[in-house]
């Protein structure tokens, strides 16, 4: 699913400009940025997390708080760009961010695509194997939903 680059509300611009610098000040204004968003100061987060990409455009941290955010005021395809721009880096809590919201806007097909992502560099992890037996099981594929069930019960027992 191609959705593009992710776009802050407040700038709308496309990927944000890097200004030169080193990624530990960037680093510190996305974990501000993250404080503030938990504070529920979305509108102050957002401007922390738009300098931190400005800083470095490659913060995965920034876009995956931008993404909560995102979410949290009700912006999908603005909250799916940004888990996208993040997941494409390998970051993996983004990667399971991202096929969460997926499914949960119904997309099961795509969210599968990434789940499987996510299986191919954690195959033992019980919470993705979980995640795509519902995803399979949302579409009618009972038989692959039982073996992804199986799995996680055998990784995860309790």
């Amino acid at each position: 699913m191609g959705i593009g680059p992710y776009r802050s509300p407040s700038t709308r611009s496309s990927t944000p400009k890097k200004i030169p610098n080193s990624a530990a000040p960037s680093r510190a204004l996305s974990v501000e940025g993250s404080a503030l968003y938990e504070d529920g100061q979305n509108r102050a987060a957002r401007d922390c997390l738009d300098l931190a990409l400005r800083l470095n455009a490659d913060n995965q941290h920034a876009y995956r708080v931008l993404a909560r955010i995102e979410v949290a005021e009700g912006n999908t395809s603005s909250a799916l760009a940004a888990y996208e721009r993040a997941a494409q880096s390998g970051d993996r809590i983004s990667m399971r961010g991202l096929p969460k919201l997926l499914a949960s806007l119904g997309d099961h097909d795509t969210a599968i695509g990434w789940y499987e992502r996510i299986r191919a560099g954690a195959p033992r992890d019980g919470v993705n194997l979980n995640n795509l037996a519902i995803s399979f099981r949302a579409l009618g594929r009972e038989a692959e939903a039982v073996d992804r069930f199986k799995e996680a019960i055998e990784l995860q027992p309790r």
